[in-house]
């Protein structure tokens, strides 16, 4: 289509007003969250590129093929990461205090704690005693009792292997310590 000159300088100075409107209005500055949103979209747009080099095997009027959940997560990628993006940024403040980042470190720590547990004692004392330590260092400034939370411990412990030995049928490690008392 043909569009006399005029025309397109008024509708490029159109969408010049408007871009520098939504910079100006939206203080454009890279936060954690537009950051996270610029790599949603990208990883939305890699899996749906990714996404064609599946063989879809199926015809026109069968099922939905493998193509439809990678394509599905794809625009759900695209669509949080543009929401992301375009959120308006308050000022917010530190992301984590040296405090919070004590608690976090010590929470890390117990976890690297319960994959070492795990290897020696095994899932059944490395669960229970993960359990007990993390809601111990949930609870500080409440009052709960000592004998509820092992009771928690123990009682989580029982119900995951459960599940995982008794209903899925899985193996859970006994620990290199464990086998070697047995």
């Amino acid at each position: 289509m043909w569009w006399p000159e005029s025309h397109l300088q008024s509708r490029s100075l159109l969408l010049h007003r408007i871009l520098t409107a939504i910079v100006l209005e939206s203080e454009v500055i890279m936060t954690r969250d537009r950051g996270t949103g610029i790599v949603a979209v990208l990883l939305g747009i890699y899996v749906f590129f990714y996404t064609n080099t599946i063989p879809n095997p199926t015809s026109a009027g069968d099922s939905a093929g493998p193509r439809v959940f990678p394509y599905i997560t794809a625009a759900i990628l695209v669509i949080c990461g543009i929401g992301l993006i375009l959120q308006k940024s308050e000022k917010k403040n530190a992301f984590l205090t040296k405090r919070q980042w004590a608690r976090l470190l010590l929470i890390c720590g117990a976890y690297l704690g319960y994959v070492l547990m795990l290897w020696a004692f095994g899932f059944l004392i490395a669960t229970a005693l993960c359990l007990f330590t993390l809601s111990s260092m949930f609870s500080k400034g409440k009052d709960v009792a000592v004998w509820k939370r092992i009771l928690y411990a123990v009682g989580v412990t029982a119900v995951l292997y459960a599940c995982f030995f008794t209903l899925l049928g899985m193996s859970l490690p006994v620990g290199k310590f464990i086998r070697w008392i047995i």
